[in-house]
């Protein structure tokens, strides 16, 4: 492309049923119209630009671009978070929390192969991979698989894993694991409004979507709230049942406070002397305190 190709910035005007720009610029060599910078399509511009009134005339098109859309918003706005609010919100057997989650993550992975099968047949070899949404598509599913296999061979290594009880952090592969888990899942709720955009979708999509979206923000707001910042607190550690991951299959018996308990005893202190040692030293320091003060006429 060569400057002389274009016109004077802001020098042309462009203006049509949905649109009009009145400080544009025509590139002559490609026949044109550059927006401002800056300056996006309003909405019924969007929608005439967009993929399905592009495509309204090609034959299946509609019902592959519908079959892919609803699997996707089933897949990001249902399945996954589902998956992910069971592993880290669910109090009950945590047994019953990974076996869930791991269900769920294997409809994800079959579910987004159908997703990604009906979009690469409604696009086409000669259109693929022309926008971000097509490329942010291939990331994701390619993600989710690695995220797939790389859960797998992690629950195979913790299984194998001797003494749970000696762990006193989260191992470094689990958070790993969680990291990749949200990341993917904040990806596909974004690649959701993009895919709205690129088809040219109605309004009322839009809103549904963001309904769906301020529902899963709140709902993990008030969970996290309810689970993580008013939970039971005892001498600094938390007391409801917890495992060291939300991801594998090996967990801690008891409660937080028995494992602390337990290494406490392993170095040779039980807990009780701990506690009662501090409560007396109170005492003392504070009886100590009541001696030495002066007194009135003394």
């Amino acid at each position: 492309m060569s400057d002389s190709d274009l016109a004077p910035a802001g020098s042309s005007s462009y203006s049509s049923s949905t649109l009009h720009v009145g400080d544009g610029t025509w590139d002559n060599g490609r026949d044109t119209f550059l927006l401002p910078n800056l300056v996006g399509l309003n909405f019924e511009t969007m929608r005439y630009n967009g993929m399905g009134n592009r495509f309204a005339n090609l034959p299946g098109y509609y019902k592959l671009i519908l079959g892919h859309g609803v699997l996707a918003a089933i897949v990001f706005l249902a399945v996954v978070p589902a998956a992910i609010f069971m592993a880290k919100f669910y109090r009950g057997d945590p047994r019953t929390a990974v076996k869930v989650h791991v269900y769920l993550q294997i409809l994800t992975v079959f579910l987004l192969t159908v997703v990604f099968v009906l979009g690469y047949f409604a696009v086409g070899p000669e259109r693929s991979l022309t926008n971000p949404h097509h490329g942010i598509g291939v990331a994701v599913y390619v993600l989710v698989l690695a995220q797939f296999l790389f859960g797998w061979l992690m629950s195979r290594l913790e299984k194998k894993r001797k003494d749970p009880m000696a762990l006193t952090r989260i191992p470094k592969k689990v958070w790993v694991h969680k990291l990749l888990g949200r990341s993917i899942a904040l990806l596909g709720i974004v690649q959701i409004a993009l895919g709205l955009t690129l088809y040219g979708s109605p309004k009322s999509l839009f809103i549904l979507f963001a309904i769906a979206g301020a529902f899963l923000v709140f709902g993990y707001l008030a969970l996290d709230r309810r689970y993580y910042e008013e939970r039971r607190v005892e001498w600094g550690v938390d007391g409801q049942n917890e495992f060291y991951s939300d991801y594998n299959s090996s967990y801690l018996s008891g409660t937080q406070t028995d494992f602390t308990q337990d290494r406490r005893q392993r170095q040779g202190r039980p807990p009780s002397q701990e506690r009662e040692g501090g409560g007396w030293g109170k005492k003392i320091l504070a009886g100590a305190g009541a001696l030495g003060a002066p007194r009135n006429g003394s």
